[in-house]
């Protein structure tokens, strides 16, 4: 944290600063757990310190673009006098009312703000800035009039919506140590009509925007927005998707104030829910996929339904099949005439399967001569398995063991898989639902819990991502 206050108080340096006469009787208190030295500035102190000249761009809700011209003090410079804490995660900037109670406030991340934001100007260029509290503002640069503390950020991109974060009249400044929570993932319908698929996303939030595009590339803040907020000023920011089918539509659920929400695939045409209990699961768009792809099966018949028990341990044997039929396209390996283990015969479903997975080098058996078909399969055993499978795989993960970036000691990864998660998180081919990262633990961002159980949507999804490498 402090690192990054360094930089952005580096660019500080290059921003005009000017010295404003104190007009205002107010204070600025900034309080909370997540500062050393809390303290209340007087407006004459506010307007005695060194100020900043810049320009925000933004965008409302509507959403409207406009231009706010200020002078004012960086936020880094009044959290810094005050101690802001390595371990701190949020900040609420809050206007009060005339008994002191809070008017208007929104939280935003610490580590959003240190993001690199801009002024974007009318041609798309764009200009660092930093977070300021305004003395002054301005609907010009030559036109400034005297301000109480307007908060003022800028934007990620130029499509962002600001707007409704900047804060008249900031009183309160509360930092905390609170852990931050994520936002809940966008949900989604499918419509058909004809050859065509129109894919409508919706939130329970409406300050969140949903980013997403149809290439199956992963969605940023320069990507499209279905932007919910909008369905009432600028319906065409509202408008189902129109996809064909077997487009990959990736999506995230982005506003200011807490992490993004998990990516989600939908796959028109593929989701047409061969699986009654995963249709609405977080894992919907890759078990279809490959449920169509004659990679996966559910449970069940044809008069009675198929379901696909996302949520159950995956086997060994389960895993074996899944992996030979994704490495051949969905073709069936020989049959097998003899056996390599002990504790199964060539009758076995899946008899064809593990012999083609250790043919493969994939899978190994146990020292007693058993394969062990019925034993689960943990989740640093199938990443391991899936990186195997990779052009390279067990090199590079030789190498990121070597050299790890995610994993620390108390990641709950085995050392003997330390690379191979290492790489797979290199790779992004794990979801989100099975690791978890702690901001504040620099030394081990990332637990995973390897020793777990695999379930059969978590292996859905990685061998889904497999095969989009």
């Amino acid at each position: 944290m402090k690192k990054l206050l360094t930089v952005c108080l580096a660019l500080m340096l290059v921003l005009t600063f000017s010295l404003s006469a104190a007009a205002a009787d107010y204070s600025l208190t900034i309080a909370g757990d997540g500062v050393d030295r809390p303290l209340t500035l007087t407006a004459a102190q506010l307007a005695a310190m060194p100020k900043l000249t810049q320009t925000f761009s933004s965008v409302n809700t509507y959403p409207t673009e406009k231009l706010y011209y200020s002078q004012g003090v960086s936020l880094w410079t009044l959290l810094e006098r005050a101690g802001l804490k390595d371990e701190a995660t949020t900040v609420n900037i809050a206007a009060l009312d005339a008994d002191g109670a809070v008017s208007y406030n929104k939280t935003l991340l610490l580590s959003d703000l240190l993001a690199e934001r801009y002024y974007f100007d009318e041609t798309g260029n764009k200009t660092p800035v930093v977070p300021v509290l305004a003395l002054k503002l301005g609907t010009s640069a030559d036109a400034l009039d005297d301000d109480d503390l307007s908060f003022l950020f800028g934007q990620l991109a130029d499509t962002e919506q600001t707007n409704p974060y900047f804060v008249s009249e900031t009183r309160l400044i509360t930092v905390s140590c609170a852990p931050v929570s994520q936002w809940a993932p966008p949900s989604y319908t499918i419509t058909r009509l004809g050859d065509s698929y129109y894919v409508e996303f919706a939130h329970a939030n409406h300050d969140v925007k949903i980013y997403y595009t149809t290439d199956g590339s992963q969605p940023t803040m320069d990507s499209d927005i279905f932007n919910i907020s909008a369905e009432r000023f600028q319906p065409e920011l509202n408008e189902p998707i129109r996809c064909a089918a077997g487009d990959n539509v990736i999506a995230i659920a982005y506003a200011p104030g807490k992490q993004t929400s998990r990516i989600i695939t939908v796959i028109p045409g593929l989701t047409e829910y061969p699986f009654g209990d995963a249709a609405s699961h977080w894992a919907a768009g890759p078990i279809e996929a490959l449920a169509a792809m004659n990679i996966i099966n559910g449970f069940g018949d044809t008069k009675n339904g198929f379901v696909f028990k996302p949520e159950d341990d995956l086997t060994r044997a389960q895993f074996a099949k899944i992996m030979v039929m994704a490495l051949s396209g969905g073709e069936q390996p020989p049959a097998a005439a003899e056996v390599s283990f002990s504790d199964y015969t060539a009758g076995a479903w899946y008899a064809s399967y593990v012999e083609e997975a250790v043919r493969l080098g994939l899978f190994t058996g146990y020292e007693d001569g058993s394969f062990r078909p019925d034993n689960p399969v943990s989740q640093q055993e199938l990443i391991a398995i899936v990186v195997r499978a990779l052009a390279d795989g067990e090199a590079e993960a030789l190498k990121a063991a070597a050299d790890p970036r995610y994993l620390g000691d108390s990641s709950g990864v085995s050392s003997w898989a330390r690379g191979y998660v290492e790489y797979a998180l290199t790779l992004k081919l794990l979801p989100e639902q099975i690791y978890a990262q702690a901001a504040n633990d620099s030394a081990a961002p990332y637990t995973l819990y390897g020793a777990a159980k695999a379930n059969r949507a978590t292996a859905a999804y990685i061998v889904y991502m497999f095969l989009a490498q």
